[in-house]
């Protein structure tokens, strides 16, 4: 771990290197230990302390920032450690004032064009007439940005509207992508040049996550407010004991725990594709169904217990399209006894596409296309069917429009969560609780996003939402097979009407919403995503 990433900084390019060490300072008072997070945090700074000062001497200017008597959680303090800083910096203003007099007289300012027509700033904007992507990362990067990513820019001005959407779809990219720098100029002739910088070519990856939701509502199966949380944590690494071989590795814990390895091999490869042959067994242990889930006030005890194996193919074009083709068996033993049989074995074949031009939930614009196809056996035929559709528009530099479609068509094991369609979901109806599972469900909504502020450089949004569905009364919660297959059985509809708010912050997609049906259901849920 590299807190004060200096050599980093001069390695990509940097000629002068301003940096600021929290962690300058160690705590000397045992008595400021007394909390897990206080010990947590110290843990972290021995961790890093060592490599951060051998850096000290790369950096032109260096802030050492006296907060030993602050620890990571001490919110409530914030006013005191902006204080600290603001003193810190004035301290050091002499030596800022040098460095700035240094960078004059090495890079004086000069005009590119003795005929420009006054301060730059009064130019007439550039219009965008191309767009170009260029990867100055040391080692270069096996996907880089394509840039049709960019091609709703053409025809637009370089103005500040364009500008600022620009500049926001960059920070969004550099966070989804990974990279260590994305930046653009203006070339010759229109020509919009976006600069992308990696990290090098890493022969790891390590990858951690976290989602959680709680809330109350009235169409819970057996209670009024849940509670679940979830962490992630993975690992990627290639060239697998010398092989061309990637190891993969992810654990999940939290309502369920999921432990999973796997192996790929890179059948075929080049700039603007992959082709993948992928193997990987996994086991599953926690609230598998219905009767164990989370949200289900009268669980049983969360033992179920899954045996997993996929053999695939994955076809990835771009960065927009990914392909799958997977056999997939599952051995599943429920450890409640109201189902019949409490052994599940399940084989079947299914086929994935997705493509998707938003690259998170609060995106402006885009569209996301999702089709899964399955069929397989379990003492008898089981298929699924899902396809859903999302087209976000802006209407503006901070609104957009949105609608989207669903239908999902399950006959799959019916005790297992996964064989169900989540009426509650993020983008399900409005006023119903997460879990509200349905075999066959079809939904059409529309909505408006807003983007409001930003938190700590992080943009906050409020949306407002309407979608209604029809969906099948077979109720899995009962524990009972259903006693027809037929599709869209003793049909049901509702329509649900949604405001929420929400954060884009690096822990994930923080979001408050509300939900109410014209049927009197009603939702209210925190949730980070």
């Amino acid at each position: 771990v590299d807190n004060l990433p200096i050599a980093l900084a001069r390695d990509l390019g940097a000629t002068y290197v301003i940096a600021s060490d929290v962690n300058a300072e160690m705590v000397d008072d045992l008595s400021q230990l007394e909390s897990l997070s206080a010990i947590a945090m110290q843990a972290v700074v021995l961790a890093t302390r060592a490599k951060a000062i051998t850096q000290y001497e790369q950096a032109d200017l260096l802030y050492k920032i006296p907060l030993k008597q602050y620890n990571a959680l001490d919110f409530i303090h914030w006013n005191e450690i902006l204080k600290t800083g603001e003193e810190t910096a004035a301290e050091m203003h002499e030596q800022l004032r040098a460095l700035a007099s240094l960078i004059e007289e090495e890079h004086p300012l000069q005009p590119h064009s003795a005929d420009r027509l006054g301060r730059y700033v009064q130019m007439p904007p550039p219009m965008i007439k191309r767009v170009e992507v260029r990867d100055i990362s040391t080692t270069p990067m096996k996907r880089p940005l394509e840039a049709k990513t960019f091609e709703h820019f053409v025809g637009k001005l370089l103005d500040w509207r364009t500008n600022r959407e620009l500049n926001l779809l960059l920070r969004e990219l550099r966070v989804v992508k990974g990279l260590s720098s994305l930046s653009y100029e203006m070339g010759e002739e229109g020509t919009l040049i976006i600069l992308q910088r990696g990290f090098g070519k890493p022969l790891g990856e390590v990858f951690m996550g976290f989602s959680s939701d709680t809330g109350f509502s009235n169409a819970l199966a057996s209670s009024i407010s849940w509670f679940r949380a979830d962490a992630y944590l993975g690992a990627t690494v290639e060239e697998f004991l010398g092989s061309p071989l990637t190891l993969k590795v992810s654990g999940q814990l939290g309502s369920k725990s999921d432990m999973r390895l796997g192996i790929s091999y890179p059948y075929s490869f080049s700039q603007h594709g992959a082709l993948d042959v992928d193997f990987s067994v996994g086991y599953l242990v926690g609230g598998l169904t219905a009767l164990s889930a989370p949200t289900n006030a009268n669980r049983s005890a969360p033992l179920d217990r899954v045996f997993t194996s996929l053999l695939g193919i994955s076809l990835s074009i771009g960065d927009r399209l990914q392909v799958y083709l997977d056999g997939v068996y599952d051995f599943a033993f429920l450890h409640n006894q109201s189902y019949d049989p409490q052994h599940i074995y399940h084989g079947r074949l299914q086929s994935s596409l997705l493509y998707s031009t938003l690259l998170n939930h609060f995106s402006m614009q885009g569209i996301r296309l999702e089709v899964l196809n399955s069929i397989g056996f379990h003492r008898s035929m089981t298929w699924a069917s899902r396809v859903s559709f999302v087209h976000k528009i802006p209407i503006g530099l901070n609104d957009s429009l949105r609608y989207d479609l669903a239908i999902s068509m399950i006959r799959e094991p019916y005790p297992l969560i996964t064989s169900y369609a989540d009426t509650g979901s993020l983008d399900g109806i409005p006023g119903y609780a997460p879990l509200s599972l349905h075999r066959d469900l079809a939904m059409v909504g529309i909505g408006w996003d807003h983007r409001l502020f930003e938190i700590l450089g992080y943009p906050t949004f409020l949306r407002l939402i309407a979608r209604g569905g029809i969906f099948d009364g077979y109720n899995p919660y009962a524990g009972v097979k259903a006693s027809t297959d037929k599709v869209f059985d003793q049909l049901m509809w509702d329509l649900g009407f949604g405001v929420g708010v929400g954060l884009d912050a690096p822990i994930g997609e923080v979001s408050l919403s509300f939900g109410v049906t014209i049927t009197g259901k009603m939702t209210f849920m925190i949730g980070i995503h």
